[in-house]
């Protein structure tokens, strides 16, 4: 199984269980499940077209879904999909600054993640 997803949904996880998972199934402003073109950690996930303020925060359909993957999947289901390289780096960022902004604890492991990010793996 691909290490990085695994780092990946590991992270979210640990998100998830600590109660500072986004919101993966609706517009976390208004609640709305049709045009969703945004995510954002800062105002809590997802993010419908009427409420995206940010245009950094408008992501592409596949990584909407992966989002979605990192929050939902079980334990069970780890081994059936993997993510790519560009993908998880891109959560791991993402997961790993809520998780300092939401608990204060910067994981120190994530360094070896960032020498990955520009490695030729």
């Amino acid at each position: 199984f691909d290490p990085l997803t695994l780092a990946t949904l590991y992270l979210a996880g640990l998100l998830r269980v600590e109660g500072f998972a986004p919101n993966t199934s609706g517009c976390c402003v208004c609640g709305e499940k049709k045009d969703i073109i945004g995510f954002s950690m800062t105002n809590g996930g997802y993010l419908c077209r009427q409420h995206l303020e940010n245009q950094f925060d408008r992501q592409d359909p596949r990584m909407l879904k992966v989002y979605r993957y990192i929050f939902n999947v079980t334990p069970e289901k780890f081994v059936h999909y993997a993510l790519e390289k560009h993908e998880n780096l891109e959560c791991i960022r993402k997961l790993a600054d809520l998780l300092e902004e939401s608990t204060g604890i910067k994981l120190f492991s994530l360094l070896l993640v960032n020498k990955i990010r520009y490695s030729k793996l």
